[in-house]
């Protein structure tokens, strides 16, 4: 157990080793849940920004979609075919 130092401006700074024994040293940013008096720290996955090219080629599937699936209320059974149809759009 490692003991950390609260700042007066309410920070703290995660030691090294802790983050590379979580495989966490690469992590930028995490959710922070306070349950039962203890904090948690859930780390959130990011992807990298889109290049100026792969956005406007989402933006225009997202307006085939639109006007595809206008009405039609479709739900996906998980992000990751939600994203497979998205890349399948003309």
């Amino acid at each position: 157990m490692v003991v950390i130092k609260k700042t007066r401006a309410n920070q703290v700074t995660l030691p090294r080793e802790l983050l590379r024994r979580g495989h966490l040293d690469q992590q930028v940013y995490f959710q922070a849940d306070l349950r039962g008096g203890v904090i948690y720290l859930l780390p959130l996955r990011t992807e990298a920004p889109l290049s100026s090219e792969e956005e406007t080629a989402f933006l225009k599937k997202l307006r085939v979609l639109e006007r595809r699936e206008r009405g039609k209320g479709r739900r996906f059974a998980s992000p990751a075919d939600a994203k497979a149809y998205l890349r399948d759009l003309a």
